[in-house]
């Protein structure tokens, strides 16, 4: 039999349990009621006393408060959560109840949970906490990725030349999380396998085609004789990889040409190793000269001068001269015009040697070149109508000096420089253009086709002489 709504009002009133209530009751005032709890469970403590008009919204049958527009009031509850919380209590010991959202009794003696209507079922906001009903503070926005898989993914490198200055640049390859070096070659394998071990590299080998006949590699890097550097780096070029080649690019103009052509038929980047571009003290001064600071130049003198023999390949003007004439690329001094020998002969490969240039931007060049010096030199002087800058080497944080056109007073430091090393700043840089945009051409390499041509003439007057 339906025990109706006098039964269902005395269960929930405290030791009332099977005592009718009478209508006045319930516009009487009214004690603080205790909080459910199991059968036999200990009390949980009181509840918060309640208004007349929400006891008589938990009692079964009875319309809640209205609003003056003919609304439920907020907080309404229908019988549906007096059923649940009646079949809580009925329920064996130990067991756990389920409220309307969803949410578990605690361990028994703990206060159960509020319940919810069953009509709307109440949904967290995006970030709070369960149970909570507050939106955080701060709208959370998707995370957008600015960079690409692209842009970070490593580039799986090959080395080809293990000597002193490949093992330089397998020591900056391996340390920056740009490149993966996964295998080296030398003709000496036990040179080959002592950087693979020093490195931590895959596979060491004396056979350079196996690099891109074997895949897997993206780009290659060069540092061989001078003699292998315009075949190598056309095999790679053909097989689908980058390339960075240690100056310089090539013997001749024509090759350099025929070289860059293949890049760009290919997709590929052709990258040329002139280290001192890549300088902090460069980059400074050649900034400073773009920017007018020094006025219309005049003039630039270049030093360069090296303690050791050098490459048994090359003499003086195509080993040291490829970094002279891409300063004066960098720069902006345009291909030369004319040039003239003003010390030097062609019986030492070694040197010195002297050229006087004429640029097609009108400057006057003069250039020292030497081998086998007691001490190593490396001095760039520019010379404008308002002021003169130097450096005195290209190492890592190396300062650039200036002073004013027409003081003769000693030079004074300018500008500080990156300490970082140049050659690392070269790796990075190449790295870039590889992971540049797709639609971004890799360069058609006319800078470096004009390089090669300024030594080409250089070569020409110095066996005039």
């Amino acid at each position: 039999m339906d025990p109706g709504p006098a039964a269902a009002a005395a269960a929930l009133r405290p030791g009332g349990r099977g005592q009718p209530v009478a209508a006045a009751a319930l516009h009487a005032p009214h004690p603080p009621a205790r909080a459910l709890e199991p059968r036999d469970g200990p009390a949980a403590g009181p509840c918060p006393a309640r208004s007349r008009e929400d006891r008589v919204a938990r009692v079964p049958g009875a319309l809640p408060p209205s609003r003056p527009d003919g609304g439920a009031a907020p907080g309404a509850r229908g019988a549906g959560g007096i059923a649940s919380l009646l079949s809580a209590r009925s329920r064996p010991r130990g067991a756990r109840a389920r409220g309307a959202g969803g949410s578990r009794r605690g361990p028994r003696g703990r206060r159960p949970p509020a319940v919810a209507s069953r009509a709307a079922p109440r949904r967290r906001a995006p970030g709070a906490r369960r149970g909570g009903s507050e939106a955080p503070s701060t709208p959370l926005t998707p995370v957008r990725r600015t960079r690409s898989l692209r842009a970070v993914r490593a580039i799986r490198t090959g080395l080809i030349g293990c000597g002193r200055w490949g093992e330089r640049l397998a020591r900056n390859l391996a340390a920056l999380p740009l490149f993966r070096l996964e295998a080296v070659c030398d003709l000496d394998p036990a040179r080959a396998w002592a950087v693979s071990v020093g490195y931590d590299v895959e596979r060491s080998t004396v056979d350079a085609a196996s690099l891109w006949r074997d895949g897997g590699l993206e780009a290659v890097v060069l540092a061989t004789p001078a003699a292998t550097h315009a075949p190598l780096a056309a095999a790679a070029l053909d097989a689908g990889l980058h390339v960075l080649c240690e100056k310089p690019l090539a013997l001749s103009a024509t090759a350099g040409a025929d070289l860059h052509e293949r890049a760009r038929r290919a997709g590929r980047v052709l990258f040329t190793d002139h280290t001192e571009l890549h300088s902090g003290t460069f980059r400074t001064l050649a900034d400073r000269v773009a920017s007018g600071q020094l006025g219309e130049v005049r003039s630039v003198r270049l030093v360069h001068e090296n303690p050791g023999a050098g490459p048994r390949d090359l003499d003086v003007l195509w080993d040291l001269a490829p970094h002279d004439f891409a300063i004066l690329e960098a720069l902006g001094a345009g291909p030369p015009t004319a040039v003239e020998l003003r010390d030097g002969n062609g019986k030492s490969p070694d040197g010195p040697l002297a050229l006087a240039l004429r640029t097609a931007a009108g400057w006057e060049v003069e250039l020292r070149l030497r081998r086998g010096a007691s001490a190593r030199r490396r001095e760039l002087e520019v010379r404008g109508t308002r002021g003169e800058l130097r450096a005195e080497g290209f190492g890592p944080g190396e300062p650039v000096l200036g002073r004013d056109a027409g003081n003769g007073a000693g030079w004074a430091p300018v500008a500080g420089s990156d300490p970082t090393e140049p050659l690392r700043r070269l790796c990075e840089t190449f790295a870039a253009r590889i992971r540049g945009p797709a639609d971004e051409p890799a360069g058609d390499g006319a800078g470096e086709v004009r390089i090669l041509q300024a030594i080409e003439a250089a070569a020409r007057a110095w066996r005039r002489a």
